[in-house]
């Protein structure tokens, strides 16, 4: 499976096309709200940005924001940021690692 369609085969009524940015992968899962991206930084922590839906009305999570940050490993789970624009999220989400990759150096 070409992992840069993953969502649209884990999403097929996905109402928007996510350009998977270089250094990211596609996580989606059919089984989640909605599909989402993210950097491994290591076997037990990534960044994932949820890509929710143009849509308000099919969003699960209610959220106002498109794109959602968050880290996921054994210690935090928690939502870092909010974002309208996939680019910001990105932006935000390079840094993160960045600072993580500092932190774990």
């Amino acid at each position: 499976m070409d992992l840069i369609m993953r969502y649209k085969q884990e999403f097929p009524n996905y109402d928007d096309v996510i350009n998977v940015p270089e250094g990211f992968e596609d996580f989606s899962w059919h089984n989640d709200a909605c599909p989402s991206i993210g950097i491994s930084l290591d076997l037990d922590t990534h960044i994932i940005i949820w890509c929710e839906y143009k849509s308000i009305e099919k969003r699960e999570s209610g959220s106002m924001h498109r794109f959602i940050v968050c880290i996921t490993n054994d210690l935090d789970n928690d939502d870092k940021g909010y974002f309208d624009d996939l680019d910001d999220a990105v932006l935000f989400a390079n840094a993160l690692a960045e600072k993580l990759k500092g932190v774990s150096a």
